[in-house]
């Protein structure tokens, strides 16, 4: 195994292109003919330091709509949230080298996967913040000719008053209409679904990409939507004014087993989303049916070695996190519980010994053992995810101080 980690100098060669995704989940079923909207807050110094855009389209698949989807997209930096359904006036961006037309959103090979596509970075003139922020805040509109995408979100998520946000966390609206309403300023409703997951971006200055990946504890299910302690520790370094500025994207996908995790890392990769620093848990309660049994445990050590190879092949600095416990109310491990812990302490030893890196976030929201021996889970919203408490109390330091160890002498 390659070294990396805490025992080897980085590998990460920070660039000047920033890499902003929102949210993995992709799971309701659009209809096409729909014209989206979104904008969101980059990870940038300041408005000034984003001077082009490319957005970042996506798509799973659903069975009745298997074909590939052509969208047209305009892009422009807005002030405020607000401006999101002003007159627009936004710039089309061109796709496949400078060819001005439809992106093809291509069906994805299962429900459990996504296709990207992206466009060319389009020049923009930077706007400043309107309404306080201090960010760059860009928008980027879609329209979908024809067809039906699988899309981000699902009808239960609700992004209407994230403009609100408090200083750290996510800014992004998404907003939809029927036809092709790439300039309206009026018949825009709130919604959980869109084709646009995120942007790159060119950086007037050193940034490195932090990605997660994992299930819902990765997204932050439960009280932290997308904004979990991933996110948290790369704002708080960001909070020191580094040399190298992090930007982070959420991959977290709710439900998703370790199978998954490899392949919707692979995708990524296939699609050209490559991360500089890549953080995923050793694995997840999604594999477990009923009680931790050795070929789970086996499970979860092959999945890790897939990604840790991936890290290897593409240079991405791999940061693993051990599994956390999950209270009996949800998920009755009892006894076997103890497979969990000894596979942690396992893969903390044999990670290390070979240079990388493993923050143990299992030990920082652990409580005592139940009656049964099973550890119970500190600071849970609902006995298996971490609540606002667990992931800025407990899990956002240790994962601060391992990412501060992967970005040594960038920070």
């Amino acid at each position: 195994m390659p070294m990396y980690g805490q025992n080897a100098a980085p590998m990460i060669k920070p660039g000047c292109q920033g890499l902003k995704v929102f949210g993995g989940r992709m799971a309701t079923q659009g209809t096409g003919n729909s014209t989206y909207e979104f904008a969101m807050e980059l990870d940038a110094r300041s408005p000034l330091h984003v001077g082009a855009l490319s957005p970042i389209l996506a798509q799973s698949r659903a069975a009745a709509f298997p074909a590939s989807v052509g969208s047209f997209v305009d892009v422009k930096p807005i002030a405020q949230l607000t401006d999101l359904d002003a007159a627009w006036g936004g710039t089309t961006v061109k796709f496949n080298r400078g060819v001005a037309g439809a992106a093809q959103l291509l069906a994805a090979p299962s429900a459990a996967q996504r296709t990207y596509v992206y466009s060319d970075l389009t020049e923009v003139a930077p706007v400043a913040r309107a309404d306080g922020g201090s960010k760059p805040l860009v928008a980027a509109r879609c329209f979908s000719a024809a067809g039906g995408t699988a899309l981000l979100g699902t009808t239960g998520d609700d992004f209407t008053n994230w403009a609100t946000r408090t200083a750290g966390l996510v800014r992004l609206r998404v907003n939809g209409t029927a036809g092709d309403q790439r300039s309206a300023t009026t018949g825009w409703a709130a919604v959980s679904t869109g084709p646009i997951v995120g942007f790159a971006y060119a950086h007037n200055g050193s940034i490195a990409n932090i990605m997660s990946i994992g299930d819902s504890i990765t997204e932050g299910r439960g009280t932290l939507l997308n904004e979990s302690f991933g996110l948290l520790a790369c704002e708080a370094l960001n909070a020191g004014n580094p040399s190298t500025w992090l930007s982070h994207s959420s991959l977290g996908w709710s439900g998703q087993t370790t199978d998954q995790f490899v392949q919707n890392l692979k995708d990524l990769l296939q699609w050209g989303l490559v991360p500089d620093v890549l953080v995923f848990p050793l694995g997840s309660p999604n594999d477990v049916m009923a009680t931790i049994t050795p070929a789970i445990v086996n499970l979860w050590r092959s999945r890790t070695a897939q990604i840790l190879a991936l890290c290897a092949e593409y240079r991405i600095t791999p940061v693993a996190w051990t599994m956390l416990p999950t209270n009996a109310s949800v998920k009755a491990y009892g006894a076997t519980d103890q497979l969990r812990m000894s596979y942690n302490a396992e893969q903390i030893g044999t990670i290390r010994a070979s240079g990388g890196l493993v923050v143990d976030l299992a030990t920082a929201i652990s409580g005592p053992l139940d009656g049964n021996g099973q550890v119970t889970l500190l600071n849970t919203a609902d006995n298996i995810h971490p609540n606002t408490t667990g992931n800025i109390v407990n899990l956002m330091p240790p994962m601060k101080a391992g990412l501060q160890t992967a970005l040594r002498g960038l920070l």
